[in-house]
Formats: structure tokens, sequence, C-alpha cells
């Protein structure tokens, strides 16, 4: 300051004494005006400096963040496409597998249906057999013992013996020597 007061009054012993007010503030503040506007300009060329360096900076961080951001989804989009191929695959294979499957059910299915079928008819047989075996056995004991039966006149007679003797009718005896008389006049079968 005092170098300014030393200043300002060698200015003022060279100004003419009507000086105006500019020239003295020009003489007082000039030189720290001059400083200060020069500071105020390297300032804004540093701040413009700085502002164009930080600007730089969040361009390339911007750039890197959004390579990153590709790479993320490309490894994304790679993943997905990587898992639906693999999920068409299984898709496929269990397709394939459940017709395998169900191919398989199905022929054991008609080999089973055949094969009961088979042994149904088979079953069938013999049982006809049996029955038609039984049918013959019966007609031939129906047969036998038509054969072997008594006759209803014998039966009959053997009855109305068994009631006359029970009776104790006397004409039981005269009808047994007739019918053994008339059993001598016919002939012998035998012979």
């Amino acid at each position: 300051m005092a170098k300014a007061m030393k200043e300002v009054e060698s200015a003022a012993g060279a100004l003419p004494t009507g000086g105006s007010i500019d020239q003295i503030r020009e003489i007082l503040f000039g030189q720290t005006q001059r400083e200060h506007e020069a500071r105020a300009v390297q300032i804004e060329r540093l701040i413009d400096q700085r502002s164009a360096e930080a600007s730089e900076r969040l361009d390339k961080a911007q750039a890197v963040l959004e390579r990153h951001l590709e790479k993320l989804s490309a490894d994304l989009g790679a993943r997905l496409d990587q898992l639906a191929e693999r999920l068409e695959h299984a898709e496929a294979t269990a397709k394939s597998d459940l017709s395998t499957t169900s191919k398989a059910l199905s022929d054991q299915i008609r080999a089973l249906d055949k094969r009961v079928s088979k042994e149904l008819e088979d079953q069938g047989k013999r049982s006809q057999k049996q029955l038609d075996d039984l049918r013959q056995e019966l007609n031939g004991a129906v047969d036998r013992l038509n054969d072997e039966k008594t006759g209803n006149l014998d039966l009959g007679d053997y009855l109305m013996e068994i009631g006359m003797r029970l009776k104790g009718d006397p004409t039981l005896g005269a009808i047994e020597s007739s019918l053994s008389e008339m059993l001598k006049g016919m002939p012998d079968e035998k012979s």
C-alpha cells in the first residue's frame, strides 16, 4: 500500500493541477485492477481448462460405462440365447422320450391285449371242450340209466304185487300161476 501511495504522489506531481478523477483512479487502482483482471482471465482459463478436462473425463467415463453396459447386455443376450437353446434341447429330448415311452407303452398294451385275448380264447376252447365232454358223459349216463332203468309198466306191476302181498290177497297166487303158464307158452328170447 505504501508503494501505491508513492505512485499516487508521483503521479499527482506529474499531472496538471486540474486533473480528472479518472486519472487519479487510474493511478491509484489501475495496476491492481489490471492484476485482478489478469487473474480473472487466468482463473477463467483455468476454469475452462478444468471444465474441459472434467467434461473429457466424464465423456471417457460415459464411453467406458456404455461399453461395459453393451458388453453386459451382449453377455446377457448370449446367456439368454444359450438358455433358450438348452430349453429347446430339453423340450425336444422330453418330447422324444415321451414319444418313445408312449410307443413302448402302446406296444406293451397291444401285446398284453393280444396275450389276454389268446388266453381268453384258449380258456374258452378248454371250457367248451370240458362242457362238451361233460355233455357227452351226461348223455352217456342218461343212456345207461335209460337202458338200466325199470320201465313204468314193470314198476307198476311190482308195486301192485307188493301191495297185494302186504294185504295177503289170495288172487296173487292165481295171477302168478297164470303168468307162469303164459311165460311158458312164449318163445324164449335168449334162444
